[in-house]
């Protein structure tokens, strides 16, 4: 039991006996090299200029926003309120493009009918922006028309929007009034 112990004195010795005296050299020997800062003018043959690009052209910014709505004025002349209503309601669909498509298929219809006067019984058809609405409720984009009180106001413009677009019916809504 002693040489064991013996033993494991020793090598506990020499241990710290070697990890005392071996120490890196980390001193530098000799002389040390300068490093020179190099003048990368020398070695360059780039000329920027004959590569000038034109400028890129001035982009024009093409908007249908409403001139109230641009200047932050929007519903600061006319007020309105919302209401429990009805809307007349064309397409629905999942897809968000053909949302966007049929909303100016819708456009297209809505105004043509305003020119030719087939919607002037129809109360807000000259509005600008029409009363032309995407309704999201996920997962569908539902194409609604008009803003009216009650049933018998929508039926007309049912009547006309049934013509254009088959599948077209009457749905209750929030709607928007100006008093």
């Amino acid at each position: 039991m002693t040489s064991c112990r013996l033993y494991a004195l020793s090598l506990g010795l020499m241990f710290l006996v070697g990890c005392a005296t071996l120490r890196p050299n980390t001193e530098p020997r000799g002389p040390q090299p300068t490093e020179e800062a190099l003048a990368l003018a020398d070695y360059e043959e780039f000329e920027p200029s004959a590569y000038a690009d034109p400028p890129p052209p001035t982009p024009q910014v093409v908007h249908d926003v409403p001139e109230a709505l641009w200047l932050g004025q929007l519903g600061a002349a006319e007020p309105r309120v919302v209401v429990e209503g009805y809307r007349v309601q064309i397409a629905l669909t999942e897809n968000k493009a053909e949302a966007d498509r049929l909303y100016e298929e819708v456009l297209t219809w809505w105004r043509q009918m305003v020119a030719e006067g087939r919607l002037a019984d129809i109360a807000g058809a000259a509005a600008d922006p029409p009363p032309i609405y995407i309704v999201y409720k996920a997962p569908y984009y539902r194409i609604r028309l008009g803003n009216f009180r009650n049933r018998a106001e929508a039926q007309r413009l049912l009547r006309l929007a049934a013509q254009r677009f088959e599948g077209a019916f009457i749905t209750a809504d929030q709607v928007i009034l100006r008093p």
